[in-house]
């Protein structure tokens, strides 16, 4: 039996060890063609440089897309974040009379795929010149995170003793008061991921900015990659640069991956205040 239990083991455990070295093969990859010289491969020799870097920031523009992104994101991650959490106490607390139905619509819309109301949206912000803004992107992004993070934070306010809002409300704390100075220090935990989860998921949206967007100068990183691999693709063989793609990418994945740290050593450093988030 322990024979046989090793055998389980270790083939479960060679599996693991396959896709982890097939999906780790392009990181490698990404990283020495991004340092490597212009125009160099991964299969070429290595000579170390920042060349790629400073083309992308300069040649490119990239700077900009970055700025781009980052409004956009910052004000979608803010907009979610306060939307979703207020609607959230206010169906835990209020009761509001038939709230079943709105948490059914939340459900449907959770379902909805973006692209069977594609035209319509197009339409609504053409008509209130949300088209060319980063306004356009980020408030349609936030509505469509709003569900799953209205749902979220529903299920964090439920956790939350309702006697200091009780005794709020007998000091005669208003409900905006309550949820302010009782309910939000409360929740940092949860505030801090919804804020950095929709930050990320704002950050690699590409189809919503590509309907909305036309000017160049206002394309966000995601956007920019493909106004990027057009004018630089393969089929530009007199232009096209493995260093340069794999600069870009670098480059892009950083806030992401800046997220992910600041997330953990939170979680890591307030375990009891983010309980109530991993359940």
């Amino acid at each position: 039996m322990k024979i046989r239990k090793l055998h389980k083991t270790a083939i479960k455990y060679g599996f693991l060890l396959a896709f982890l070295i097939v999906f780790s093969i392009p990181l490698p990859w990404l990283v020495i063609t991004a340092f490597n010289s212009l125009g160099q491969t991964f299969y070429g020799p290595v000579t170390f440089t920042f060349d790629n870097f400073s083309a992308v920031f300069q040649e490119y523009r990239l700077m900009n897309s970055i700025l781009n992104s980052l409004i956009i994101s910052i004000v979608t991650a803010t907009l979610t974040t306060c939307i979703s959490l207020m609607s959230a106490y206010a169906i835990v607390r209020l009761n509001p009379p038939k709230k079943h139905y709105y948490l059914g619509l939340l459900t449907f819309c959770l379902f909805l795929p973006f692209s069977t109301i594609m035209i319509p949206v197009y339409a609504i912000a053409s008509v209130l010149r949300l088209t060319n803004t980063y306004s356009g992107p980020a408030i349609i992004i936030c509505a469509f995170e709003l569900p799953f993070f209205i749902w979220f934070s529903k299920a964090v306010i439920e956790r939350l003793p309702n006697e200091l809002e009780d005794m709020s409300q007998l000091d005669g704390f208003s409900s905006l008061q309550i949820f302010f100075r009782i309910v939000a220090p409360n929740i940092r935990g949860a505030i801090t991921a919804i804020f950095l989860l929709s930050f990320a998921d704002a950050w690699n949206e590409l189809t919503i900015p590509f309907l909305l967007i036309t000017n160049p100068d206002k394309y966000p990183a995601s956007l920019f990659i493909l106004y990027f691999i057009r004018e630089n693709g393969l089929s530009k063989q007199a232009t096209y640069s493995p260093g340069l793609f794999a600069a870009f990418s670098i480059i892009y994945v950083l806030p992401t991956i800046v997220i992910y740290i600041i997330t953990k050593i939170f979680l890591r450093k307030n375990p009891y205040k983010t309980s109530v988030i991993l359940g």
